[in-house]
């Protein structure tokens, strides 16, 4: 066997950090109602609010070494930091996932806006995978970064930010273990 493995000095590089939210009040998972008999499926819309401050999404480490080996924390927490988001994705279920934006309620502006996309069996004969028409076969994340790597500026955020996720999926049937949840990375900056 043979690995062949490429690094970058490290210089001016940030340290990207996990953030996490639920939109179902720290649940993980929740029941969507069934709406009304005879409402037509593309009316058939629940929608779930939730609303946090960014700190809400973070956590402190602990003492070292939890900085090194624990994934769930961000480093170097300082008060007086903002945090620059870098990646903002929606986790939702797949067929009734219809769309989750994050606003800033602050400025009213929207951060991230995620729609799934659905299959569309454009190759059935050939076996190819990943086109079945009307599954779910992605969420597209926000990103951001430099211009230089052809992204938008990242939305820099203080720790008290308010903001809200809105979550909307087709209610045409019940069903249970649905979740909205906010999976992100960001970085500290001064």
């Amino acid at each position: 066997m043979k690995f062949r493995v490429y690094f970058e000095d490290y210089t001016t590089q940030g340290n990207a950090f996990f953030m996490f939210i639920t939109d179902e009040a720290g649940a993980g998972e929740y029941d969507i109602p069934q709406c009304p008999k005879g409402t037509p499926p593309e009316d058939c819309v629940h929608t779930l609010t939730g609303e946090f401050q960014l700190r809400d999404s973070m956590r402190k480490c602990a003492a070292a070494p939890a900085p090194v080996t624990d994934v769930w924390c961000a480093p170097g927490w300082n008060e007086s930091q903002s945090v620059a988001l870098l990646r903002a994705g929606t986790h939702c279920h797949a067929p009734a996932c219809i769309n989750e934006t994050l606003y800033n309620l602050d400025t009213g502006e929207v951060i991230c806006y995620n729609e799934p996309l659905y299959g569309e069996g454009q190759f059935p004969s050939s076996g190819q995978h990943f086109d079945e028409a009307g599954y779910a076969v992605g969420i597209p994340p926000c990103l951001w970064g430099s211009e230089e790597e052809g992204l938008r500026p990242s939305p820099v955020l203080g720790l008290n930010t308010r903001l809200r996720s809105v979550k909307h999926v087709n209610n045409t049937y019940y069903h249970y273990g649905v979740m909205a949840q906010w999976q992100m990375r960001g970085m500290w900056v001064e």
